[in-house]
């Protein structure tokens, strides 16, 4: 049985943005990355480009982990969701925290591409898709 970490031992395990974006591209990605755009396997890294440092080579656009995922459109740093993804799930007894501990279905959900559009985005930023008139 797999022990819960305390905030402390969260915030140590994840002391800055880098390692907290380090560890969902694992968690998104964990057989390689891959475009959330046209989901090819080339993909160029551009470490300048702090908000997408990443390219898909194929379909020419940028990207980041965050990208076709509820966290799409976010301003809100890695670290910040990597702390908010385990907070609901620590608390309750018994319940292990998938989103620090490994994949589960809870940290699928978030990081999942968003499947009503065909390029897996929304159709415009801050859309929801599937809400609204005509789903």
């Amino acid at each position: 049985m797999s022990k819960s970490l305390a905030l402390p031992q969260l915030f140590n395990r994840f002391p800055d943005d880098a390692a907290a974006e380090r560890w969902l591209v694992r968690q998104r990605w964990p057989d390689g990355m891959r475009c959330p755009i046209c989901d090819a396997d080339d993909v160029q890294a551009r470490p300048t480009r702090k908000l997408q440092p990443y390219r898909g080579r194929v379909c020419r656009r940028d990207f980041s982990v965050k990208t076709a995922t509820v966290m799409h459109g976010s301003h809100l740093d890695c670290r910040v969701w990597v702390i908010a993804l385990y907070l609901p799930v620590s608390r309750p007894k018994g319940v292990q925290p998938p989103a620090v501990l490994g994949p589960g279905p809870f940290l699928q959900g978030y990081l999942a591409p968003v499947a009503s559009h065909p390029r897996g985005l929304p159709h415009r930023p801050g859309a929801v898709p599937g809400a609204g008139r005509g789903g």
